[in-house]
């Protein structure tokens, strides 16, 4: 590691540890935390981190970080297990040096799982390795940290490629190269699959996956067995309230081999997909027969979404003696970690639980339906092919990559059908490398896989996604934007004159006990009111390179003014306001594009929200685009803290993608909040794609919004634009 522990936390990529909790400490850290349990237990630590330390990216469960003193790291970051076991003999006699401790990373072994990150408290608990304890036992590793004396211990991630190994390369040495693979290659020129003209691939057996992958044209094309008829009338009784176009959805993945949905922002897409389960466990109940459906996607969050749905419906329905529901997990989540609802249907590493499940499925004359990511999933059934699914349904598919559908891919079963549900106008999957050019659709996102499938082929047939049409979350004003991101006139919203609510009236005055640091005035009151959904706030900075301490001002203004004047509960219908927790889990959402400016309002609210708000809800409030993909909050505010000409420019293309900026924007049920620099409004980027991506950002701040104002807001020395709408 080039860089020193302090610009590596100053970037958020490491965390420094300025004090290790004293066992009573700990213990009583561990009872507040709700983990007696690990009271008692030699290899947790408690630490204490430093305040610059609580943006870094980092969750509770990661593994993949390593722990060390400073003063240790930087002697021996770059050390082999075996220079370590040389250099200290007495872990020689503990362990033993074997010869592959030459390529093994010291680092690698001091490896420690998260199991809680306190950005508030700033306090960090870890499981430490075997070797990292020892060492400590030992007095190798001297945890004594100590701010003033300069003494830290570093938490750092770890460049682990798990996946790769462990599960993408058996997945594709168990497919091989079936015969459709050289029939019907993907890859217009095979130097790019690395397949030589010199020597043809040898041809293996097919399997359940290969049309998927090879054949997923003809596939959409071709019928199951089932009829959609009696399943859509059933559900006329338990889901009445599906759309037209959510029944037509669930019609054509009932009799389809393969079915794309697109689902624009809050178009229900896991209620839908939730009916489309019930519909397929109901039908196989009537032929006395079983189904076993696989619920995936790239996150726990989106498979979740839709699991979750089924325990009440199976209830309801009186389908749990003969149906089985599992939600996967390498370990049990921590509290927060998953949705409570699915707690008892947990099955987790290789409990008996999992391996109930994973034999379950081996039989297709029961009902199971299974939520588990692909890395999960490929665990079922044993190593390699297993006959797992009779369906597989991918949610969030724009998000998952070709990679990891594949690896989910080796559990379907013989005549399987695979639903891929999406939004190819939300955030891609991130690679850390350029795709070949001309292919980026065949090693991006699942959804863009089969949307695109083909292309370059004539007389190919088209993959048509059917679009769901109807939003359930947001007014008809949010809404008229979004579809300016290419939705189109068929996008409608369900609640048009949807609107915040705010308990209090304004009174034109300072309150007496506001926080002195919080620049307040009447320009708040104005920007908050409920009768404007759209909002953008245009102010003259020239300078603010990733950090702009004005907007976070204003920021933290603003949210001190809905949450005194009582904003209102929108599922409630406005009748109560948000709680100290769901103020900022439901109500509130704040967007920034760099973590600096993330760590600027987070600075501004801590210090001037009452200590009754929810500190980890406030936490999870405020984040980037990518992380607030999925959500939704009565009122999104984004600061793109940005006004430097230079800095915009560098990062034209992150700052302007449309479906950035769409992602934002489609968060807000009832009010949206922009607030950005005039420099970032006015600048033409000279990358022809962002100038064509940036029409949806300058069309909100310039023609969309067609109503302004002058505002002089604090912080800002000349006055700034008040667009709304």
């Amino acid at each position: 590691m080039a860089m020193p522990p302090h610009e590596r936390e100053a970037r958020f990529r490491s965390v420094r540890l300025d004090a290790t909790l004293t066992e009573a400490q700990r213990d009583a850290a561990l009872r507040q935390y709700g983990l007696m349990n690990l009271i008692g237990q030699q290899n947790i630590f408690v630490f204490h981190i430093s305040h610059r330390s609580r943006e870094a990216k980092i969750k509770e469960g990661d593994f993949t970080w390593s722990l060390m003193p400073e003063e240790a790291q930087s002697q021996m970051q770059d050390w082999s297990l075996w220079q370590f076991k040389n250099a200290y003999q007495n872990i020689a006699a503990w362990q033993g040096i074997e010869y592959r401790d030459r390529y093994i990373r010291l680092r690698e072994k001091c490896s420690v799982e998260i199991i809680t990150f306190d950005r508030s408290r700033l306090v960090l608990v870890v499981r430490v390795s075997p070797l990292f304890q020892h060492a400590v036992q030992l007095g190798i590793f001297d945890l004594s940290f100590d701010a003033s004396q300069r003494r830290f211990g570093v938490v750092d991630p770890l460049a682990i490629d798990y996946f790769t190994r462990w599960k993408l390369q058996p997945a594709l040495e168990a497919i091989r190269t079936p015969p459709l693979a050289l029939a019907r290659p993907l890859f217009p020129d095979p130097a790019i699959a690395r397949v030589t003209r010199s020597r043809r691939p040898r041809s293996y057996a097919s399997v359940p996956a290969e049309r998927f992958i090879w054949d997923a044209d003809r596939l959409s094309g071709e019928a199951t067995a089932r009829s959609a008829v009696p399943v859509l009338q059933e559900l006329s009784r338990m889901h009445p309230r599906l759309t037209d176009r959510q029944r037509a959805a669930i019609a054509q993945a009932m009799t389809s081999r393969l079915t794309v949905w697109w689902g624009p922002p809050g178009t229900g897409k896991s209620e839908t997909a939730a009916a489309f389960i019930a519909g397929l466990v109901w039908e196989a109940r009537c032929a006395g027969r079983g189904i076993r459906i696989g619920i995936t996607g790239p996150t726990w969050v989106a498979i979740d979404n839709v699991t979750a749905k089924l325990p009440e419906i199976f209830a309801r329905e009186g389908w749990c003696d003969d149906a089985r529901i599992a939600r996967l997990a390498s370990r049990p989540p921590a509290g927060g970690g998953m949705d409570e609802r699915l707690r008892t249907h947990l099955a987790s590493g290789d409990s008996p639980a999992f391996l109930d499940v994973s034999s379950r499925l081996g039989d297709p004359s029961l009902i199971t339906v299974v939520g588990g990511t692909a890395d999960q999933i490929f665990r079922l059934g044993g190593a390699g092919l297993a006959c797992c699914f009779d369906v597989l349904l991918i949610d969030e598919a724009s998000q998952l990559d070709v990679a990891h559908a594949i690896v989910a891919f080796t559990k379907l079963a013989d005549d399987a059908s695979v639903v891929v549900i999406g939004d190819d106008l939300q955030m891609p999957p991130i690679h850390p490398i350029e795709a070949p050019d001309g292919a980026a659709h065949l090693v991006g996102s699942i959804y863009d896989f089969y949307t695109r499938y083909r292309e370059t082929e004539q007389g190919a047939p088209r993959i048509t996604p059917i679009m769901l049409d109807r939003s359930f979350r947001s007014n008809a004003e949010i809404v008229a934007f979004v579809r300016l991101a290419g939705y189109g006139d068929d996008l409608q919203s369900v609640h048009p004159t949807l609107r915040i609510g705010l308990r209090d009236d304004a009174t034109g005055a300072c309150p007496v006990d506001w926080p002195p640091h919080v620049p307040w005035d009447a320009h708040l009151d104005v920007i908050v009111s409920p009768d404007t959904p759209l909002i953008a706030l245009i102010h003259p900075d020239l300078y603010s390179s990733q950090r702009n301490d004005a907007e976070a001002d204003l920021v933290a203004g603003l949210v001190l003014t809905l949450l005194r004047r009582g904003l209102l509960n929108l599922e409630q219908g406005n009748s109560v306001a948000y709680d100290t927790i769901d103020f900022f889990r439901h109500g509130v959402g704040i967007v920034t594009p760099h973590r600096a400016q993330q760590a600027a309002v987070l600075d501004r609210l801590d210090a001037s929200l009452p200590p009754s708000i929810d500190r980890d809800a406030l936490y999870g409030a405020v984040d980037t685009v990518e992380r607030f993909q999925g959500q939704e909050k009565a009122v999104m505010i984004a600061s793109f803290g940005l006004g430097d000409v230079d800095q915009i420019a560098a990062e034209e293309a992150f700052l302007y993608s449309l479906n950035r900026f769409n992602v934002i924007a489609s968060r807000a049920k009832a009010k949206l909040i922009i607030i950005m620099s005039r420099r970032l409004v006015d600048h033409l980027p000279r990358d022809r794609q962002a100038l064509e991506e940036s029409r949806l950002l300058k069309h909100y701040a310039t023609g969309f919004l067609r109503q302004s104002r002058a505002l002089t807001i604090p912080g800002f020395e000349q006055p700034c634009a008040l667009k709304y709408r």
